[in-house]
């Protein structure tokens, strides 16, 4: 029995050794803007590459998971920004702002590419609720 528990350990072992860890994290590139502020630095990043697929900083996850974070985000004041592909849906990127109003975001913003190559998220003060474009 002790030869077989070393095979076995041995090949656990050169499969941890062989396994590659990769980070994953969205292919995004960003829409570009002339304008835009500094973020605070307790912020929210939600991220939507080009294929819809959602993200919190590097990790992947559902609708539900965003609405739960979003919830969180409004208990601790914390702002939100969305990454999201200039290729994206924007009908997927109006849900997203939609939710982050629907659960009481204190702050929402999109992130845009400044010209010139930096990222720079163009924050708002609150969530706007007077419709499309106007304050």
């Amino acid at each position: 029995m002790a030869p077989l528990l070393d095979v076995v350990l041995l090949l656990l072992i050169f499969f941890v050794v062989t396994t590659s860890f990769t980070d994953e994290q969205l292919d995004i590139t960003l829409a570009e803007a002339q304008t835009g502020e500094a973020s605070a630095e307790d912020v929210l990043i939600v991220s939507v590459d080009v294929d819809g697929r959602l993200s919190i900083g590097k990790e992947r996850v559902s609708l539900a998971r965003i609405r739960e974070s979003f919830d969180l985000a409004r208990i601790d004041r914390r702002a939100v920004e969305i990454r999201a592909d200039d290729q994206t849906r924007h009908g997927q990127v109006v849900e997203l702002l939609d939710l982050a109003r629907q659960t009481g975001v204190p702050q929402l913003g999109i992130t845009v590419g400044q010209r010139g190559g930096s990222e720079m998220p163009a924050l708002t003060d609150e969530p706007r609720k007077e419709g499309v474009g106007g304050r």
